[in-house]
């Protein structure tokens, strides 16, 4: 079970770690792509994390 589904705050945390470091090959590219853009929608930041890619 990916770490997203696990603990989604600790995924969102490393992946701010990630960024932050420039480590972006490592990054869960997907996910957050989907995540960041799930934030801009009218819905606002009510996102469901069982649509996210794995």
């Amino acid at each position: 079970m990916p770490l997203y589904e696990r603990d989604f705050y600790a995924w969102t945390q490393k992946q701010a770690d990630l960024l932050r470091s420039g480590q972006l090959a490592q990054l869960d590219i997907a996910n957050v792509t989907w995540a960041t853009k799930s934030l801009g929608s009218p819905a606002g930041a009510g996102y469901n994390r069982g649509r996210m890619r794995g």
